[in-house]
């Protein structure tokens, strides 16, 4: 198995609404907590992640830079592998030759999508957009799922059905983050969810172990952990 040493792996997703600047931010807050080093880029016209950079709480391990066009995008990557240890590339939720660099360039695409099958369309076209890519450039580009914003009461059999639904798409969910009031704490006041305190975000203990298992196999994906070692299953409530 392929081990990235200063992998890239962007955020993206061509349905909006799904997330991906959250679970950014969160994925991000877990690897600095372990020690690595974060840059994170902010391909998005709306700037929500540069915006969460400015309020409190930021980790000194994450810094966040902004790229408007492909060549700044390409600078960025290139010296980040130099001075970070981690990137993350929050790519714009819409069909663009940004986006398209952002993945052409990245490690791992991970594609968040809601818990609904209906989603399951969302995140095919995103796909079909990263196969369109590794054709013109010529190079494969590992992907994957996680669902999101899954409701806390979602019942199981509800569940089932989105994975089965996934499952004969061809989708691979790599784990699931449940909706919470901690990760919207977390963008709304600034911080991640190991600066957050109990009496602000309800569930946060959960939350963290969602971010962990994230984590845990995304590393796997990597390289950066044996995946023999990643157990991703969690519980949802």
């Amino acid at each position: 198995m392929t081990t990235y040493r200063h992998p890239v792996i962007a955020l993206s997703t061509s349905k909006g609404g799904a997330g991906k600047t959250t679970m950014s931010i969160a994925l991000a807050a877990v690897f600095a907590d372990w020690g690595y080093r974060i840059a994170m880029i902010d391909t998005d016209p709306q700037q929500s992640l540069m915006d969460w950079s400015l309020k409190p709480g930021k980790p000194e391990f994450i810094d966040v830079f902004s790229a408007e066009d492909e060549d700044v995008l390409i600078d960025l990557i290139e010296a980040c592998k130099k001075s970070h240890q981690i990137t993350l590339i929050d790519v714009q939720g819409r069909v663009s030759e940004l986006g398209n660099t952002a993945m052409a360039w990245a490690d791992l695409v991970l594609i968040p999508v809601q818990a609904s099958a209906f989603d399951a369309a969302g995140a095919s076209n995103t796909i079909a957009t990263i196969r369109r890519v590794e054709r013109a450039r010529r190079t494969e580009i590992p992907f994957s799922t996680v669902l999101n914003r899954v409701p806390a009461a979602i019942a199981s059999r509800t569940l089932l059905s989105v994975r089965e639904a996934f499952d004969e798409s061809g989708i691979e969910i790599l784990t699931s983050l449940v909706d919470r009031e901690a990760y919207r704490v977390m963008t709304a006041a600034g911080g991640t969810i190991y600066t957050l305190d109990k009496s602000q975000a309800p569930g946060l203990d959960k939350a963290k172990l969602e971010c962990e298992t994230l984590a845990i196999a995304v590393s796997a994906k990597l390289g950066l952990i044996d995946p023999a070692d990643a157990d991703i299953e969690q519980e949802l409530a």
